[in-house]
């Protein structure tokens, strides 16, 4: 697994991932972005629902 892993993700990849995975008080790194698209998409989910 540690091969394949090498050969797919750039060192880059493997920063962001341990970032994205620290045991911080906060989750998907704290983008604004990520909580708003989730939101979004669970609002329309929820009024899709209610039709």
């Amino acid at each position: 697994m540690a091969e394949y892993r090498k050969k797919i993700f750039t060192k880059k990849d493997l920063e962001l991932e341990k970032k994205g995975k620290s045991n911080a008080a906060y989750h998907y790194m704290g983008s604004a972005k990520v909580y708003s698209l989730i939101g979004e998409a669970l609002a329309e989910a929820v009024i899709s629902l209610s039709k």
